[in-house]
C-alpha cells in the first residue's frame, strides 16, 4: 500500500489500469453490501478507531512506524492489541466482515513448538482457567500443524468448546515475511474465509448452536488469543477494519489485489496531496505537500476513456457530467490516482 502506483500503470493497458482503479477508489467506507464500521488505520501512532467508537490499547512495547502498529517481542507475552469488545459487539449484527492488512513475521513458524497464533480473536476467556477461550471466533495466521485457520465456537461450553468448533482449514501458514489480505465474513448461517483475495475452500455452515449471536464481547484482540497458552502473533499490521455486512467475493479480490500490488488505496496512507472539494460541481484544487511538485494530470471517466490532461493544480471541471471519474496524477515523486465525484 505504501508504493506508487507507477508499476501498476507502466505494466498495463489502459482498460485494465482503469478497472483496477474502479475496483478499489469507490471509497473505503461502504462496499456494495456492507458499511465500515470502525477503523484502525494506526496512522497516528495509536490505535484509534478512525470510524467508530471502540479505541483500542496496546499490550506490551507495541510501536507504531509507517503507520503500521508493530508487534513482535516474545512468544508468549508478546506485543497485541486490545479493542474495545464490548463497543464493538460483533454479536449485535447479522452479518458481519473482518478485514486485516498484514505483514507476517518468519518468527510464527516456530512459536514455542505451539504456533497456534491469532491475527484476531473475538469473544470470552474462562475466569477460572485462562489457559482457555469460550464464545469465540478466531483467525490463526499458524498453527501446530503450521497451516492457518478460521474457527467459531459459540455453545456456552466452557469445558471443551474447541470440540465444538466449526473450521475452516487449509490456509497457508502466515509466517513468511510477506504481505497478506485477511478477510473473514460471518452471517446468521455460515463463515467464509479468504487469504489474499482467495476464499479457503468453501463457505461452513455452523453446526450445533454455534452463532454470530452468541460471540461473547470480553474480548477483541489483536495479534493475541482467548487461550492464554498460544503464542502472541508476530509482524505488522497495516489496517484493521470491521464491517455491517458481508464483503462480496470480488470485492475481497480486488481489495487483495491492490494491497499486494503495492497500490496505495487508500487517500489516508502517505499521501502526497489532498484534492478538495471533492465531491465538486465547478473547480477542484490539488493542494501539494511541500516537496512535491505536479507533472501532468490525466482525467477518465468510469469506462476507462482518457478524456483530457491538465497541468496546473486547478482544475475546471464545469463541462463533466454528474458522476465518477479517475485521476492519475503523475508528480516528481510518482503516480497516484485519485477518486473525483462530480455532482
Amino acid at each position: 500500500m505504501k508504493q506508487y502506483l507507477e508499476k501498476l500503470i507502466s505494466n498495463t493497458s489502459l482498460i485494465v489500469k482503469v478497472a483496477c482503479l474502479a475496483s478499489f477508489l469507490l471509497g473505503p467506507t461502504v462496499f456494495n453490501a456492507q458499511t465500515l464500521i470502525h477503523s484502525y488505520t494506526f496512522n497516528d501512532g495509536t490505535p484509534f478507531d478512525s470510524t467508530g467508537n471502540a479505541d483500542g490499547i496496546g499490550y506490551g512495547t507495541v510501536t507504531y512506524v509507517d503507520g503500521k502498529a508493530v508487534l513482535e517481542e516474545g512468544e508468549f507475552t508478546g506485543e497485541f492489541i486490545s479493542l474495545d469488545a464490548e463497543a464493538i459487539a460483533l454479536n449485535t449484527y447479522t452479518s458481519i466482515t473482518i478485514e486485516a492488512f498484514i505483514t507476517a513475521s518468519t518468527v510464527n513458524a516456530s512459536n514455542g513448538g505451539n504456533g497456534n497464533a491469532s491475527v484476531f480473536y473475538f469473544g470470552n476467556r474462562d475466569p477460572n482457567n485462562t489457559w482457555k477461550g469460550y464464545d469465540y471466533v478466531y483467525s490463526q495466521g499458524t498453527t501446530g500443524n503450521s497451516n492457518g485457520i478460521a474457527a467459531i465456537s459459540t455453545t456456552g461450553n466452557i469445558g471443551d468448546p474447541w470440540v465444538y468448533e466449526d473450521k475452516i482449514t487449509g490456509a497457508p501458514a502466515l509466517n513468511d515475511g510477506q504481505l497478506h489480505h485477511i478477510v473473514l465474513t460471518l452471517d446468521a448461517t455460515k463463515m467464509a474465509y479468504y487469504i489474499d483475495g482467495v476464499m479457503i475452500g468453501s463457505p461452513v455452515n455452523y453446526t450445533g448452536s454455534n452463532s454470530l449471536s452468541a460471540i461473547g464481547t470480553e474480548l477483541a484482540l489483536i495479534g493475541n488469543s482467548g487461550y492464554n497458552d498460544d503464542p502472541t502473533f508476530k509482524g505488522e499490521i497495516d489496517e484493521f477494519n470491521i464491517y455491517d455486512g458481508v464483503m462480496d467475493a470480488s470485492t475481497v479480490a480486488a481489495r487483495a489485489n491492490s494491497y499486494l500490488l503495492g497500490v496505495d488505496s487508500y487517500e489516508t496512507k502517505n499521501s502526497l496531496f489532498k484534492l478538495h472539494p471533492n465531491p465538486t460541481n465547478n473547480i477542484l484544487n490539488i493542494q501539494f505537500n511541500k516537496d512535491v511538485s505536479l507533472k501532468n494530470v490525466n482525467i477518465y471517466n468510469m469506462q476507462g476513456q482518457y478524456l483530457y490532461s491538465v497541468k496546473t493544480s486547478t482544475i475546471g471541471i464545469k463541462n463533466l457530467q454528474s458522476g465518477i471519474y479517475f485521476l492519475e496524477i503523475e508528480t516528481n515523486k510518482g503516480r497516484l490516482a485519485k477518486r473525483l465525484v462530480v455532482k
